[in-house]
């Protein structure tokens, strides 16, 4: 596969005046994508974390099948990087070696410093051998076009903004798109005649590296089930509140520390998220104000030790309506 494309490739730019400029333009969608998907697609978690090598092979052999697949995933990324660089200027292996380091670090302090991920030293490693199967696999098969790094600075930056607009354009499009499918499922939870203002992302997910699969129903619910060893939590919904008062409910008769649904609002001073009620589940519901227009996200929250298999109707009526 990779060798066929290396030769419609190949033969393409044979082919063109413009070998230079169309060639820049592919190393800048692998570069502008690469920033998309590592940094720029993620939500903020509002913590710094750090994790230690060979944190997700600990995990793999306890169960969690799933950060094999995110290895792997570590690994196909950066052989395009690993092939672009050897052609772009001939490097000895460990150059390539070097160069991947120093980039896939710099993704991680990145993810660290803004929130919008977390350090693991593991990804750095995958990032680093992809980047030298990328260096074999152009000794291996190597394209007889050879470029001047001088020559593709601006198109390969021009083409790599121009790809980082299409990922969010196309992200906001998709999560309008979801949004609108679930007004009405969310309209289904109405009572009383009062409306349901809180209508969820509609994307199905796991909460954060946990066995617990977060899944919306057709009849407005959302089915919560699975087994977590970790504290974690899975975002349902982000909305703007006017101010007044609110009742939250959707979820009750669980055990206290197991599975919640919660409620946090972003605090302008602090800059952060933070928590606005108690978690309802083991309660019935809570009741809020807010004084001004407030950003408002619900999450399905799990605990250490949590089997859990129930259905929830999260739900924020606004009071006197």
């Amino acid at each position: 596969m990779w060798s066929m494309w290396l030769r419609t490739l190949e033969k393409w730019l044979r082919n063109t005046s413009k070998k230079d400029f169309i060639l820049a333009c592919v190393i800048g969608i692998y570069f502008g994508s690469v920033l998309w998907i590592t940094l720029l697609c993620r939500d903020l978690v509002y913590t710094h974390r750090f994790i230690t090598l060979f944190w997700s092979y600990q995990r793999i052999f306890a169960g969690d099948k799933s950060l094999l697949i995110e290895n792997f995933e570590n690994v196909i990324m950066f052989i395009p990087m690993g092939y672009f660089l050897q052609m772009l200027q001939k490097k000895r292996w460990k150059e390539i070696a070097v160069a991947a380091v120093l980039v896939s670090l710099g993704i991680e302090l990145m993810q660290y410093i803004t929130t919008l991920g977390i350090f693991e030293v593991d990804d750095v490693i995958h990032n680093t051998i992809g980047a030298l199967l990328g260096y074999l696999v152009y000794k291996i098969k190597p394209m007889a076009i050879h470029i001047k790094c001088k020559r593709v600075v601006i198109p390969m930056a021009v083409s790599a903004a121009l790809t980082l607009s299409f990922w969010f354009g196309l992200a906001e499009y998709k999560e309008y798109i979801n949004q609108q499918r679930m007004v009405p499922y969310a309209a289904l939870n109405d009572s009383d005649g009062r409306r349901n203002l809180l209508i969820p992302f509609g994307e199905d997910g796991y909460c954060w590296n946990t066995a617990v699969y977060v899944k919306y129903i057709d009849d407005g619910s959302i089915k919560i089930s699975g087994e977590s060893d970790r504290r974690s939590w899975f975002m349902i919904a982000e909305l703007k509140l006017e101010p007044g008062e609110y009742i939250f409910k959707g979820l009750s008769g669980v055990d206290e520390n197991t599975v919640a649904i919660e409620l946090e609002y972003f605090d302008k001073d602090e800059h952060d998220y933070i928590r606005l009620t108690p978690d309802i589940g083991p309660i019935d519901s809570t009741e809020f104000t807010l004084r001004k227009m407030t950003k408002i996200r619900a999450y399905v929250g799990v605990y250490p030790g949590c089997e859990c298999d129930v259905t929830a109707r999260p739900v924020i009526y606004r009071m006197g309506d």
